[in-house]
């Protein structure tokens, strides 16, 4: 597990074990959603069970552009682009591997892992600006905490 204070910069969320690229906010969401099973004998008070749980990734604000010589980050290795979310994972239907950890990660350092879908993908830009582009993603299954190897 991260400990201590952490600059926000220093988390980063690979896809497919490839960088997402230049984001500049990142937000892990888990949530339980809790059953209702008050009953009469609980003298007027609520009481919740444990029920289903979920998590989602959004990540903002990622700049979508091409490096200094003019090739797309999708044509590099430990990239991804915003081409590759779009056509594989939304329009294929593909589903994604997660880990999202601490930039530069040692060995024996903890990651959050698990495989989502990307829900939504969103290009924004204004007049002479520089274009950004945000996705959301919803787990499929567990979530799980795993200390980060030698081969990760």
């Amino acid at each position: 597990m991260i400990e201590g204070v952490v600059n926000g910069t220093e988390l980063v969320i690979y896809l497919d074990n490839q960088l997402s690229v230049l984001s500049t906010s990142l937000s892990l969401n888990v949530e339980q959603k809790l059953r209702d099973i008050s009953c009469r004998e609980g003298g007027g008070w609520k009481n919740n069970m444990a029920g289903i749980r979920q998590w989602t990734i959004d990540c903002e604000n990622a700049v979508a552009f091409n490096t200094k010589d003019g090739r797309s980050y999708s044509g590099l290795a430990n990239q991804i682009a915003i081409d590759d979310l779009i056509h594989n994972y939304i329009l294929n239907r593909q589903i994604v591997n997660i880990r999202l950890t601490k930039k530069g990660s040692a060995n024996n350092e903890w990651r959050w892992l698990g495989k989502a879908f990307i829900n939504n993908v969103s290009i924004d830009t204004s007049n002479e600006e520089s274009a950004t582009y945000s996705f959301s993603l919803s787990g499929k299954n567990n979530l799980r905490l795993s200390k980060l190897g030698p081969s990760s």
